[in-house]
């Protein structure tokens, strides 16, 4: 299957805009407002650069990974 990239850079871009939307839309004096987009919008980035990362990854990198084994089991 495919990965769609775009749907990363939209989550991306609208993490901003919620990120920036106090002061776009003129709520930036209310403070527990304020905090709220902000996190969310940090939150909302970092999660869309993480996919984005992934995607990014060579194939065979991440298949070894799956493969690898966990630390502390013995098999």
């Amino acid at each position: 299957m495919k990965k769609q990239r775009w749907q990363y850079w939209i989550t991306t871009l609208v993490g901003l805009y919620v990120f920036l939307s106090p002061w776009i839309l003129g709520f930036s004096d209310a403070g527990a407002l304020v905090w709220s987009s902000v996190i969310s919008g940090v939150i909302l980035i970092a999660m869309a650069a993480g996919a984005i990362r992934q995607v990014r990854r060579p194939s065979h990198r991440r298949a070894y990974e799956r493969k690898a084994p966990m630390p502390g089991r013995t098999n």
